[in-house]
């Protein structure tokens, strides 16, 4: 399964369904960074890697800043929140995909083993 295909037509979906939000808006915005990141890369095991880092961004920025500042107000950041929650919903969306595709190869396979 190629994982770039079926995320770049999940995204671009997201991304219509909000066609009428700011550019700048933090879920258009890490959408749109994803679909660039998308355009650029091959491999399989890259995209799970950068899906991975993207669900602890919200963490690890919280965790970053307290090291410094003890003002945790400072720590709310919309696109970090946004940054985690795409990539929380791309790669379910692959698992659910990846499923999918094992279960239609399941069945597949079934159905030629049965005798006539």
């Amino acid at each position: 399964m190629n994982y770039k295909k079926v995320l770049t037509r999940y995204i671009q979906g997201r991304l219509s369904e909000l066609s009428n939000v700011d550019a700048y808006e933090p879920n258009k915005l890490a959408l749109t960074n994803m679909l660039f990141f998308l355009g650029k890369v091959t491999s399989n095991e890259l995209i799970v890697a950068k899906l991975k880092i993207m669900v602890d961004a919200d963490i690890k920025r919280k965790k970053y800043l307290s090291r410094y500042d003890g003002n945790e107000s400072l720590y709310d950041d919309e696109y970090s929140k946004a940054v985690s929650t795409i990539g929380k919903k791309c790669l379910s969306y692959l698992r659910n995909e990846k499923k999918e595709v094992q279960d239609e190869n399941k069945a597949s396979q079934e159905d030629l083993e049965k005798p006539e």
